[in-house]
């Protein structure tokens, strides 16, 4: 089904098992397995990621201030507690950070596919500190009558 909406551009995406925000290893590894199979007879290429919520390592008490705030608690609320904590390695991993985790999953191929898909990626002027609104035309979607039904529903 996919295959034959995104044709060249669906990629299938696997991590590192061990990374430490994965409270789940195993699961993760049985995942990436299932993803190496489904690769392999459906002919799906793979992408190696990380998971990433900030940029660099010192970025890490910075991103728990800003957990804090979004959650509605004080700092030190935050830090006592494990609702959406994370580990201090979800910054942007390193090509070599990356190649080890390839080399755990044993999918070269994946780590490789990411400069694809960066490749991929059609790249113009955003103009930074300009706003740009994104223009929908929703009075045509599919599901529009549905939605102005429930809008008009009673309470």
């Amino acid at each position: 089904f996919y295959q034959d909406i995104f044709g060249d551009n669906l990629f299938l995406e696997v991590q590192d098992p061990r990374s430490p925000d994965m409270h789940q290893a195993d699961l993760q590894k049985a995942f990436n397995d299932k993803l190496l199979y489904w690769a392999d007879i459906k002919g799906i290429p793979l992408v190696l990621t990380s998971d990433s919520h900030y940029t660099r390592p010192e970025d890490k008490d910075l991103h728990d201030v800003l957990m804090a705030v979004q959650l509605k608690k004080t700092l030190v609320e935050y830090m006592s507690g494990q609702e959406m904590r994370l580990s201090p390695k979800c910054h942007i991993a390193s090509p070599e950070a990356m190649l080890e985790s390839a080399s755990v999953i044993g999918c070269f191929e994946a780590f490789h596919n990411t400069s694809k898909v960066a490749d991929m990626v059609e790249v113009y002027d955003i103009g930074l500190g300009k706003p740009r609104m994104p223009s929908f035309d929703f009075e045509h979607a599919p599901d529009y009558p549905e939605f102005i039904e429930w809008c008009n529903a009673p309470a």
